[in-house]
This record gives C-alpha cells, sequence and structure tokens, in this order.
C-alpha cells in the first residue's frame, strides 16, 4: 500500500529518492523548475540550452545526482505551451513521471509537478488523479507470462508538493483514487 501525503514544503526540502519537477515549453523556467535551478546554480538552464532538457509535453528527462538538492535523482517532465496546459496535460506528463520513476526501484517521491488552475484540478481531483495514476503505473499482469516474474516496485510513499486549500478533500481524493486503482 502506497502512502500520499501532501506538504507545501519547497523542494529545497524535499526528502526522496526522485523529484519530479514540470518544465514548459517557453523560455522562462517557472515554479518548482526555478526553484530547482537556483538551488543548482543554473545547472537546469544550462542542460536547456544545450538541448539536453525536452519541454514537450510527456517527454521525460532523468537527472542523476542533483546538487544542491536532498534527492538522488531529479526527474524533469515536459508540461507543454503554459497557454494549453491543463487536467490533460497534468495528467499526461504525471504518467510520463511515474512510469519513469517504477522502473528506477525508487520508494519515496517528492511530486512538485505544477498545478494547473483550481478550476480544473481542485484539491480533491489533484489527490484522486496522483493515486490513480500511480496505481495504473504499478499495475502488473503477470498471471499469463511463463518467464520469470517481475518483481514488484517498491515505491511506497509519494509527497506531494503543492499549496492546498482543502488537506480534507486532497486526503479523500487519495483515498478514493487509490481505491479506484483498486478495482481497476
Amino acid at each position: 500500500m502506497i502512502e500520499f501525503d501532501a506538504t507545501e514544503r519547497g523542494v529545497a526540502a524535499a526528502r526522496a529518492d526522485t523529484l519530479v519537477i514540470g518544465l514548459f515549453d517557453d523560455d522562462s523556467l517557472s515554479g518548482s523548475a526555478r526553484a530547482v535551478d537556483t538551488l543548482q546554480k543554473g545547472r537546469l538552464k544550462a542542460m536547456r540550452k544545450r538541448g539536453d532538457l525536452s519541454a514537450r509535453l510527456g517527454d521525460v528527462t532523468l537527472v542523476p545526482d542533483p546538487v544542491g538538492l536532498k534527492v538522488e535523482r531529479l526527474l524533469v517532465v515536459g508540461l507543454g505551451p503554459k497557454k494549453d496546459y491543463g487536467r490533460r496535460q497534468y495528467r499526461k506528463s504525471l504518467s510520463a513521471a511515474l512510469a519513469v520513476v517504477v522502473k528506477s526501484g525508487a520508494r519515496r517521491l517528492a511530486l512538485a509537478l505544477e498545478r494547473p488552475p483550481s478550476t480544473q484540478l481542485d484539491d480533491y481531483y489533484l489527490g484522486r488523479t496522483v493515486a490513480e495514476l500511480t496505481g495504473a503505473a504499478l499495475y502488473r499482469i503477470n498471471d499469463l507470462k511463463s518467464v520469470r516474474k517481475p518483481r514488484l516496485s517498491p515505491l511506497a510513499r509519494i509527497e506531494v508538493l503543492a499549496p492546498v486549500a482543502s488537506r480534507a478533500d486532497l486526503r479523500r481524493g487519495f483515498a478514493q483514487g487509490a481505491v479506484i486503482a483498486e478495482g481497476q
């Protein structure tokens, strides 16, 4: 069972195996990407300028051993154009990130993806979306395979680093999303 939690602590205080941040395709860094770039003394801007980071929706870049952070890996996910960013784009970028996290063997994940406006993704649906997509990323059907069973992902905790208006709604979303994922 995965433990879900949320905090408004910034990326500098995140303690996890992997930190996930988003990157829009305009030339500026915003939100958590800007904070991480500041902690890394401009490393993200330099990587972007060289073409090492893609901001195309769903593209994922794993940055091992990030400096200035208390995490082992930094995962940068493309969010696409900022003007088009909404619930659908959030789900696609989160799904792409979770696919990589599950394969990486991470036990704890700090999720600092930019949230769409609350009219599109309120606190309840944020929690539900994170739990549902996590369940989908972890799901494996091994009964029909004759080869050795793959080992299960050790992912045990996801902490959402985002401001929330109602922690109760977020927790209710986490709980219902986990039940929906289990049912699927």
